[in-house]
């Protein structure tokens, strides 16, 4: 599928196409009027929502780069996982290509790209691919550097908080959270899924994900600002608990019948943020090592 056109097209097109579902009818009619020409066979005709979004795509309040080698066969690749870790290592600018010892920069299918290297700058991932194809690593046969919407976070519309209400771990080992909205954190989300099952009536969350069109959320990134454990009367100094006697009433130990004020003892706790392994996070997920990095969030 290819679009040919003398000017950009509105960044509209981009918002809407990263954060809503686009109707391939629709996307089409946004077109007309615009100076353009597109190849695509019958089939292949949806990569006109993705490639008219690649088009209006500016990439002002934020980008990152992706080094993309080229293969001349379509036989096994050879991309080691220790020359990438090697190379994740001896270049920290670059970024998701391996979680945490599996190389994630070959794909798995019979296509001629042979890696794809993701980083903060243009230079760190040419210079990474150059030290890749001094390593063991299959010879590249062409290469270029991209700048892309990778690792932006141009899909979510911003940072929501909210009281959990319920949370339940559904078929699948899925987490549905009651807040203000329904949120679900996904099995194969690791770390955030973790988190989510740990929460309780009352905990304070501040979260990122994207909408789904049932308007609830797909959880991508979550932490805890404040939750109340082990919530119990106190001890006395006999070493028994006190209870309470009644309503408006003061608490008094069963044992010594020493009476105490009525007051709850708890433990308040609360978490960093957190987000899935690289593995299992979408290319527009930008991992919370590049929190801060964008200009702006785009259009709410």
């Amino acid at each position: 599928m290819l679009i040919a056109t003398l000017n950009q097209f509105s960044e509209d097109l981009y918002w809407d196409t990263v954060r809503n579902q686009v109707d391939l009818k629709e996307r089409r009619q946004a077109l007309q009027g615009t100076l353009h020409h597109v190849w695509a066979t019958e089939r292949g005709r949806r990569g006109i929502i993705g490639a008219s979004a690649a088009i209006a795509w500016r990439g002002e309040h934020d980008h990152t780069w992706e080094c993309t080698a080229w293969r001349g066969h379509q036989g096994e690749r050879n991309v080691p996982a220790n020359c990438v870790v090697d190379m994740a290592n001896k270049f920290p600018l670059t970024f998701m290509n391996r979680d945490p010892n599996r190389a994630l920069i070959a794909p798995r299918t019979p296509c001629p790209v042979l890696y794809g290297i993701r980083g903060e700058t243009r230079k760190s991932v040419l210079e990474a691919h150059a030290f890749l194809q001094c390593q063991d690593v299959e010879q590249s046969v062409a290469h270029r550097a991209w700048r892309t919407n990778q690792a932006t976070g141009d899909h979510l519309s911003g940072v929501m908080t909210g009281t959990v209400q319920s949370a339940e771990t559904i078929r699948g080992g899925h987490v549905c959270i009651q807040t203000e909205n329904k949120l679900f954190a996904f099995e194969p989300s690791g770390p955030v899924n973790q988190m989510a099952q740990s929460f309780q009536q009352g905990d304070e969350i501040e979260w990122a994900g994207l909408r789904a069109p049932d308007g609830s959320f797909h959880l991508e990134n979550i932490r805890l600002i404040q939750g109340v454990r082990n919530r119990a009367r106190p001890m006395c100094e006999c070493g028994h608990r006190f209870k309470s006697k009644g309503v408006g009433q003061s608490l008094k130990c069963p044992n010594c019948s020493q009476t105490h004020d009525d007051v709850w003892c708890s433990e308040t706790i609360a978490s960093d943020w957190t987000e899935p392994t690289d593995s299992n996070r979408r290319h527009l997920a930008k991992p919370l090592s590049r929190r801060g990095k964008s200009l702006d969030r785009g259009p709410e």
